[in-house]
């Protein structure tokens, strides 16, 4: 029987707004699951403020040309293949993993939002409790 995956689409209004981009950060919960299952997360802003406790992943984005999805707050997020398995090897298999990793987290089609956030980047890693390496 072949199966329709019925989800939307993720679209720019779908991301959780950074009211103040220089001091927020959207964080990742990635639900508890093994093996190859789907990857279901969701998604919410934090003020740095809050000191919001959280792992970072550095990783290789990988081809752009192979894509695969998660689910992200309901809706179907198409992310690179070496994303997508490096959140399968980092995911807990009963309880949920909160991280920072910027293919998600920031909004790639934002130009402002990039340009408030990626120059975050090495204090969002030195503030994160772990920070995970994928090598691939």
């Amino acid at each position: 029987m072949l199966t329709v995956d019925s989800r939307e689409p993720w679209t720019t209004a779908d991301y959780p707004k950074l009211r103040y981009p220089s001091s927020s950060i959207r964080l990742l919960h990635i639900h508890p699951g093994s093996g190859k299952r789907r990857v279901e997360c969701t998604m919410e802003t934090f003020l740095f403020a809050n000191k919001p406790h959280y792992d970072a992943l550095s990783y290789t984005w990988g081809d752009m040309r192979w894509k695969t999805s998660v689910t992200v707050n309901g809706k179907m997020m198409d992310i690179t293949e070496n994303l997508y398995n490096a959140l399968l090897s980092i995911r807990l298999p009963e309880e949920t993993r909160t991280v920072w990793v910027d293919q998600i987290c920031i909004d790639q089609t934002n130009i402002e939002e990039k340009s408030s956030q990626v120059p975050l980047m090495t204090f969002i890693y030195s503030r994160a409790s772990n920070v995970l390496i994928w090598l691939g």
